[in-house]
């Protein structure tokens, strides 16, 4: 029996035992949705995050997360059918320097299914139903198209955009090609502008022209880079005089025919190289010669399985592998706002075909209130509301923690030191303003704060200010605890 024979027997054994395994009976979607269970929050995930995230933005960023699964709960309140667990995930790169802090929430949906071998309803290991809300990140919308373009003097990667598959509540849906047709994708933004910009047909073969000369030059380089290895090889083995004669006279007797090959190859692979790339380049000098400006100006479609040169042409949009070439406008983002606020959403989510999946996608896409969603952009009041609401749980925290202490001078200065050390790293990481941190905050408790009344009766009150729009421009809260 041959090993192609042996494989088909194993994988259809496998297949007739996984569709026995979970081959459903006819009548057991009523008792799976009869289940109703409860969300369940699982720990943040905080991998390989953009330089712009700092520890001290943690309790902004998680507040808006929880804020965004509210929103999922509104939408979908009871999990039916179905285990639903949902996530903070900061992890990510920014697209540009001073660009916005990347980070998610992400829900997933294991359904219960009837399992033969165990005669009951179990949870399922895997799932391909999942919900996204990419924060500052486009993310499974776009992928790289493999070139970067100059534009005002700075390097622009270039994009592909999956494809546009009608609308929702008002909203543009692109698939994402990787898990089509089940999924759906939109863009969250301010005034309904995109944070990217098309790039034109010229500026993606002007692109692709540079990018194939900078490869020509880099295989080029490597004949006499690998010329100069074997010289360096062949003058290390003459002078190591560690290694026996014989090995040494052999090793260098190998490196010198090694140097002799490479020395009569490089003229005719220089010449083979020259020829390839002259002829990818003039694919490129062809198209631009032979097309009008204004067809020049028009937006790149290529197609996402084959590169240009390949296909001599740009696609029609209606193609079914044809992707829209975009970079990521940096004019779209207000740079004067802290990092961690969000500046545009990327809603998606993708479904199974079973019953507690298909259920789940009628909910959300009946009910997810996308505008509370978009009112959740950023602005200069919503900063300063935000921010504020922050500190003043943070600072209520502080002082909850010394509950049960003696309301005296040594208490005073702990609780004043504590607060003071925490404003200072919201100071550190730009969320109050002021050259110093007189000019962004102070923290006042003890006499100038209390009455004896007040002391006598153990209620703390703290003062503090803090500088959110300008420096020495305080916010002043007043804090009461009793201890």
């Amino acid at each position: 029996m041959s090993k192609n024979t042996l494989l088909l027997f194993a994988v259809n054994v496998w297949l007739s035992c996984n569709f026995e395994l979970y081959a459903q009976p006819a009548d057991i979607d009523d008792s799976i949705m009869a289940i109703k269970k409860k969300w369940i929050k699982g720990e943040p995930f905080v991998h390989a995050y953009a330089s712009t995230f700092k520890p001290a933005h943690f309790p902004v960023i998680t507040k808006k997360i929880d804020s965004i699964a509210d929103l999922f709960k509104q939408a979908y309140p009871v999990p039916t059918g179905t285990e639903a667990k949902w996530y903070a995930s900061i992890s990510g790169r920014s697209y540009f320097d001073g660009a916005p802090t990347p980070y998610s929430y992400i829900a997933l949906f294991k359904y219960l299914y009837y399992n033969k071998s165990y005669k009951k309803l179990i949870v399922a290991h895997e799932t391909n139903t999942w919900a996204y809300v990419f924060v500052n990140d486009l993310h499974w919308l776009v992928d790289s198209a493999g070139v970067s373009m100059t534009l005002n003097d700075q390097r622009k990667k270039i994009w592909k955009l999956s494809p546009e598959k009608g609308e929702w509540k008002g909203y543009t849906v692109f698939e994402d090609p990787r898990h089509a047709p089940n999924n759906k994708i939109i863009v969250v933004t301010k005034n309904g502008r995109m944070p990217w910009q098309p790039v034109t047909q010229k500026q993606y073969l002007t692109a692709l022209r540079a990018k194939e000369e900078e490869e020509k030059k880099k295989v080029l380089a490597a004949y006499d880079e690998g010329i100069e290895k074997i010289k360096k090889m062949l003058n290390d083995y003459r002078n190591d005089k560690s290694l026996p004669q014989n090995v040494r006279e052999r090793a260098i007797a190998l490196a010198e025919a090694e140097l002799e090959k490479k020395l009569k190859t490089k003229h005719s692979n220089s010449e083979k190289t020259e020829k390839l790339f002259a002829e990818r380049l003039q694919v490129i000098d062809d198209y631009i010669n032979q097309h009008s400006e204004a067809s020049m100006q028009q937006q790149a479609i290529i197609d996402d399985y084959h590169d240009f040169i390949f296909n001599r042409k740009f696609m029609d949009p209606a193609d079914k592998a044809a992707r829209k070439l975009i970079y990521i406008d940096e004019a779209y983002f207000d740079k004067r706002l802290p990092s961690y606020l969000p500046q545009f959403f990327t809603l998606m989510w993708r479904w199974d075909n079973n019953t507690p999946a298909l259920f789940f996608k009628t909910q959300l896409e009946e009910h997810f209130p996308v505008e509370k969603l978009k009112a959740m952009i950023a602005g200069k009041q919503m900063e300063k509301v935000s921010i504020n609401d922050i500190i003043n749980n943070e600072i209520k925290k502080i002082m909850t923690g010394f509950t049960g202490s003696s309301n005296e001078t040594g208490i005073w200065t702990a609780v004043k030191n504590k607060i003071s050390d925490y404003l200072a790293q919201q100071w550190k990481a730009g969320v109050i303003k002021g050259a110093s941190t007189s000019q962004a905050f102070f923290v006042n408790t003890g006499l100038t704060t209390m009455t004896q009344t007040d002391i006598a009766n153990g209620n703390l009150v703290v003062e503090a200010g803090f500088a959110l729009a300008k420096p020495g421009e305080f916010t002043v809260k007043r804090f009461e605890q009793k201890l």
